[in-house]
């Protein structure tokens, strides 16, 4: 009973095609045997039509099956497993009559980015408009399959000759195709695929126990399935619209890159994956204006720097976990500052453009800060200058004049580093200028880089617009730019990124140091006007600030908090400090 099972398996996989091919030669043999010379003519002129028959003959009814099954996605595991039946069918194929096969896996590029932007059912919408096109751009007897994590599986028909570039070309053919807009739920999109392939040949010759394997899923090609997958894993990862064959060894970099998305899940569960803030204050008075929440991971080895894990994060779809997580944190701490009598005016926190996208993240922060009794004052959001560059994207700047129209705070952070028009800045409804740490660092003691933040702080003073400083490090450069009329500072001079606890005896420390301060005194909010004067700013002949020592009636850092250690500026080998922002 299994023989026969087996064989009727192989008949639905149509493997016949094989027996046919290899019983060809015979057919001449039988005929010169039967009818001698003309016959053998015959009979070879007709052993070749029919092989050419056999191989080229169309299979529209399965593979309609496969695709049917593809669109539906109501049984995953099947899919992958009458793919891999395929497989197997056109490696035995292939192996016998000298041919090669190949396996593509074509990879939709940030599927969880699609998701957050249209949600799952619409995502799934674009899924099966790509298997209709992909089945269009195929032969009849290639077969494809819809396999887990937003991708299909091709399992190209064997051919004489299937080179490297000959799958370079098929592959950047379907991503030209797949290309075209699709519009769905009015909405229009162009979903770009990233293709991963893995030949045949790159397994080399079958052994007999392979060829005489009948298993559904043999292991090459349970082996080709997976190496095509690791191909598509790394052209996606160059992508978008990466293209990747597999080569031997690649396999070691896709585990490596799985074993990092799991640690990843792990911290942000465990709460590895946290908030420290760093506080902002006053460039006249030095009095606390607000923190800034900024993410990092604790790991066994200490602290891990930002950009080595948020990319991760947002390659693997968890911009919007950990855009909640930040949140909550950075509204908790002002609750548990407020318990304390620590009453610091406002919270910033950092969203890049795909948190921006997510649908109603301007209703869940609302709700966040009205469930807290956290007036919406209260919370800053910190937008790149290059998300604000392209006013093209209406979900973002919807979502930015929500939260502004709300009453929460818009800070474009790393200003002069982009390429924001002041029509875009008006746009977005931006509401102080964050001048990025690069104009900071020698701005007290390099002309051009004074003239440089003293144009940027006489716009934002014509603009309407505040200004903040970040990277401050030494005395010099706050007394320089509080000349030029900044209005707050940030930077490791004044504090380093602090888990809570840290911060709020900081904030104690600071309190006390203050001429009259008191840690239960309300500080000077975020509105506050500047101390320097606003017709006076950076013109030494007007009692501004120069570029080298001016100023120097201004408190100096160390006058209005807590004594700092030399290593709160330097780094301990007397190199600048990496930037602590994320």
């Amino acid at each position: 009973m299994l023989r026969i099972s087996l064989i009727r398996d192989a008949f639905g996989r149509n493997i016949w095609r094989g027996v046919i091919l290899l019983s060809l030669p015979l057919l001449p043999l039988l005929g010169f045997r039967l009818g001698g010379e003309p016959w053998l003519v015959i009979t070879a002129l007709g052993a070749a039509g029919l092989g050419a028959l056999v191989l080229w003959l169309p299979r529209e009814r399965r593979a309609g099956q496969g695709h049917e099954l593809a669109d539906t996605d109501s049984e995953p595991l099947p899919l992958r497993r009458a793919l891999l039946a395929e497989i197997t069918a056109h490696d035995h194929l292939a192996q016998l009559v000298r041919l090669q096969a190949a396996v593509l896996v074509v990879a939709l590029d940030r599927c969880p980015a699609t998701d957050d932007q249209i949600g799952e059912a619409a995502r799934d919408e674009v899924l099966n408009h790509i298997g209709r096109r992909l089945r269009g751009l195929l032969r009849a007897g290639d077969y494809i399959a819809r396999l887990d994590g937003c991708a299909y599986g091709v399992a190209l028909s064997p051919e004489p000759r299937m080179s490297h570039e000959a799958l370079t070309a098929l592959a950047r053919r379907i991503q030209t195709a797949l290309a075209t807009p699709v519009r769905v739920n009015d909405t229009p999109l162009r979903p770009t695929v990233s293709v991963g392939w893995c030949s045949g040949h790159v397994l080399g010759a079958g052994t007999p126990a392979d060829r005489a394997c009948t298993a559904i899923d043999s292991p090459r090609a349970q082996a080709l399935l997976y190496n095509a997958e690791t191909a598509a894993e790394a052209a996606r990862a160059a992508g978008p619209a990466g293209l990747c064959a597999y080569v031997p060894g690649m396999q070691s970099t896709a585990t490596r890159r799985r074993a990092r998305a799991r640690e990843l899940i792990r911290a942000l569960e465990d709460g590895a994956i946290l908030a420290h803030f760093q506080p902002q204050i006053a460039a006249g008075s030095g009095a606390v204006t607000g923190i800034e929440a900024l993410v990092r991971w604790q790991t066994a080895d200490g602290p891990a720097p930002p950009d080595s894990f948020l990319p991760d994060l947002h390659d693997l779809g968890l911009a919007e976990r950990l855009t909640q997580r930040m949140l909550a944190q950075a509204l908790d701490a002002l609750a548990h500052l407020d318990g304390q009598g620590l009453q610091v005016p406002a919270v910033a926190i950092n969203l890049s453009g795909p948190e921006l996208r997510v649908p109603g993240l301007a209703d869940t922060v609302l709700w966040e800060l009205d469930r807290r009794g956290i007036a919406p004052e209260r919370l800053v959001v910190e937008v790149l200058e290059s998300v604000v560059a392209d006013p093209s994207d209406c979900s973002i700047a919807q979502t930015i004049a929500q939260l502004a129209q709300a009453g929460c705070g818009i800070d474009l952070d790393d200003f002069g580093t982009g390429h924001a028009s002041i029509a875009n800045i008006r746009h977005f409804a931006v509401n102080r200028l964050k001048i990025d740490r690069s104009f900071v660092t020698g701005v007290d003691r390099d002309a051009d880089q004074h003239r440089l933040v003293s144009a940027i702080i006489s716009m934002a003073l014509e603009l309407d617009l505040r200004t903040l400083a970040e990277g401050v490090e030494t005395d010099a450069q706050a007394r320089v730019l509080a000349g030029l009329g900044c209005e707050a500072l940030q930077g490791f001079g004044i504090g380093r990124p602090m888990p809570l606890d840290a911060l709020a005896e900081w904030l104690r420390a600071r309190a006390s140091a203050l001429p009259g301060g008191s840690a239960h005194s309300p500080t000077t909010g975020a509105n506050a006007p500047s101390c320097a004067s606003r017709s006076g700013h950076g013109d030494p002949a007007r009692g501004g600030a120069g570029p080298a020592g001016a100023g120097s009636s201004r408190r100096s850092l160390a006058a209005v908090a807590p004594a700092m250690q030399p290593d709160q500026r330097t780094a301990p080998d007397g190199a600048a400090l990496p930037r602590a922002k994320t």
